[in-house]
């Protein structure tokens, strides 16, 4: 099932920041592919995917970083790898 995130984050060239999606009642949705979703010109890159399961379900995981020369403006979007 494909996804997109109505979230936008910003990122200063260079910069990094760990992202989390969480499904409703964190549901195990199974393997995700979860990319970056540039919303102007700029390069980002998906590193260090990961699911977390705690006590409250299941949480997937993503480092962006922001490769390019100019500020980076993105959400996240991804789906079920079946």
């Amino acid at each position: 099932m494909p996804w997109n995130s109505a979230a936008v984050t910003s990122l200063s060239p260079g910069a990094s920041s760990r992202r989390k999606i969480t499904f409703p009642n964190g549901a195990d949705m199974g393997v995700q592919w979860i990319v970056a979703n540039p919303r102007n010109a700029s390069l980002l890159e998906v590193q260090a995917h990961a699911m977390e399961r705690n006590a409250e379900g299941v949480n997937y995981r993503v480092t962006v970083k922001n490769v390019g020369t100019t500020d980076a403006m993105f959400s996240l979007m991804g789906g079920s790898v079946t």
